[in-house]
């Protein structure tokens, strides 16, 4: 559900699935990292930043180089999440 919200541009209704799969997955990295692109995209920079912290935990060498290349996601839709965690200030690599 992080995904269609998100590709649609409903990005409040993807932040609150990603909350909801990471209540139940706590570890479960794309959906920290979901939280973070939705969330700077809609321009909520607290929530960005607390889920970029969490995901930085999870993965050490977690980067938009690292997302680009394991991401699941292509075309626009792959290139908004990466807008969005630009936007959340995660390094290039």
């Amino acid at each position: 559900m992080v995904f269609a919200h998100f590709g649609a541009e409903r990005y409040a209704d993807g932040v609150v699935w990603a909350r909801r799969l990471i209540e139940k997955q706590p570890e479960n990295l794309m959906a920290n990292y979901l939280l973070v692109a939705a969330s700077a995209m809609q321009k909520d920079s607290t929530t960005a930043a607390e889920a970029l912290a969490r995901s930085l935990r999870l993965q050490q060498d977690f980067s938009l180089a690292w997302v680009s290349s394991t991401t699941p996601l292509i075309g626009e839709v792959a290139d908004r999440v990466l807008e969005g965690l630009r936007k959340a200030g995660l390094p290039e690599k």
